[in-house]
């Protein structure tokens, strides 16, 4: 595998499309993270433009802060971005709030993509921003849905680690090459605490708040 200091753009650029062989358009399930944010920027330099979609879940665990800012990387990237509206929270088992929580999110997400976006937008195949860090971690039952549903995951594939990606990232001056790790506001919620509309929108405001006074997160920089 390649090392962080081995990666250029071109090289992954190359990996990406090697993972991407036979695929004509493309849909990227996209949250505005660093991870996806790149694999939507290599991907759109591989097979073009207009072969590529980002796919945004939107639902009462997406902050507003974090759709707005999805929107701005997809500008910036060139790509369409469309909003695929899920339903998570209507599932009993999400509710529950255990430790497979986010399986049965990405569950809905992918479940809803497969059962009419993809073929609205004509596209062959779904790829997310897993990472060959993530691959290594057993802790990740998203991971398990998307491999329910056959989604590719080019950067994790192709070796790139949390490090590399970063560096890619900041390479092509993607605005979120340096943004922490944010993710879904059920995951402030202890596991087996029923996740509810309510307490997401809650913490939502609460961390807005937070951050309005100037409070940051330097947990991953």
């Amino acid at each position: 595998l390649n090392t962080s200091e081995d990666w250029t753009v071109e090289r992954a650029v190359a990996a990406v499309s090697a993972s991407l062989k036979g695929v004509r358009r493309l849909g990227v399930a996209f949250s505005g993270g660093v991870d996806s944010s790149l694999l939507l920027a290599l991907a759109t330099r591989a097979l073009g433009v207009n072969s590529v979609i980002a796919l945004l879940g939107v639902s009462p665990s997406l902050a507003a802060e974090e759709r707005s800012v999805a929107h701005d990387v997809a500008r910036q990237v060139g790509v369409r971005l469309v909003e695929v509206m899920t339903y998570e929270g209507d599932r009993p088992e999400y509710q529950a709030n255990g430790p497979d929580r986010c399986f049965h999110c990405k569950e809905e997400l992918f479940s809803r993509i497969d059962e009419g976006i993809a073929d609205r937008y004509g596209l062959d195949a779904i790829g997310y921003g897993e990472n060959a860090d993530d691959a290594r971690r057993p802790d990740r039952p998203g991971a398990r849905a998307a491999a329910n549903h056959n989604v590719l995951r080019p950067l994790a594939d192709a070796g790139m680690t949390k490090l590399a990606v970063r560096t890619l990232a900041r390479e092509l001056a993607i605005q979120v090459a340096d943004k922490p790790a944010a993710p879904c506001l059920a995951s402030r919620i202890p596991h087996h605490q029923l996740v509810t509309p309510a307490k997401l929108s809650q913490i939502e405001r609460a961390e807005s708040a937070l951050r309005q006074l100037g409070f940051v997160d330097r947990t991953e920089v």
